[in-house]
């Protein structure tokens, strides 16, 4: 199956360099635990976590078209533009911060009911086949993908960065290779470079939050 995707990227968040909070809360300390509660921040012993964003997935739909598996190039008069509509116009409940409210509870926000316009994409397919060879096209299914939703921050369990180690780096290189099939580098600089563009991939490919190594990625990996 195809993929027509619009290529806009909003790419916000914690990737890998993130720094997760300590594991360890000083109780005795009035001013830490203010801010947790202000910050509507997890305070687990024991574990980390980093603001992370939420993953979306686009509006698609699957249609039919007809493509071109030929060798040779052929003119553009073969192919002609079309429009579908990946999102019809509508309403949604967005959840949105009062103003003037400070920290992130849940008392500062309020849901509020958006209207939602028709999404459009407009795509480019083979038109003209008729005085192509029955072998060099066929009908096959696309998706259409309109643009990412905008998603919000949530805080996510991560890896407590001392307990990121080359252990856990080559795990993770070792199942993202699997899943893309691209090859490790071995200098360490590349393969962290790697294991950074590769987990941001999978993350947005299976809508899980963009937060580097959290444990929820870890658990759909197969590593937690």
């Amino acid at each position: 199956m195809k993929n027509f995707s619009v290529v806009i990227l909003f790419y916000l968040g914690c990737i890998y360099s993130c720094a997760p909070l300590s594991p360890f809360s000083p109780r005795n300390a009035p001013g830490f635990i203010l801010r947790d509660q202000v910050l509507n921040r997890p305070n687990e012993p024991g574990k980390c976590y980093a603001k992370c964003k939420e993953n979306y997935s686009p509006n698609s739909i699957v249609v039919e078209l007809p493509e071109y598996l030929g060798s040779e190039d052929l003119s553009m008069d073969h192919f002609r533009d079309t429009s579908f509509v990946v999102a019809a116009k509508g309403t949604e409940w967005i959840k949105k911060k009062v103003d003037g409210c400070r920290g992130n509870s849940d008392d500062c926000y309020v849901w509020c009911l958006h209207e939602t316009k028709e999404e459009v994409v407009q795509v480019k397919y083979l038109s003209k086949t008729a005085n192509l060879n029955a072998e060099d096209w066929q009908m096959s299914e696309f998706i259409i993908e309109g643009a990412p939703k905008e998603g919000n921050f949530t805080w996510k369990e991560v890896v407590c960065q001392n307990k990121i180690n080359a252990q856990l780096e080559n795990k993770v290189a070792e199942r993202l290779q699997l899943e893309f099939g691209e090859e490790i580098p071995k200098e360490i600089s590349l393969k962290r470079e790697y294991i950074k563009s590769n987990l941001l991939k999978y993350q947005e490919e299976y809508g899980l939050a963009i937060g580097g190594f959290t444990i929820e990625t870890l658990q759909h990996l197969g590593l937690k």
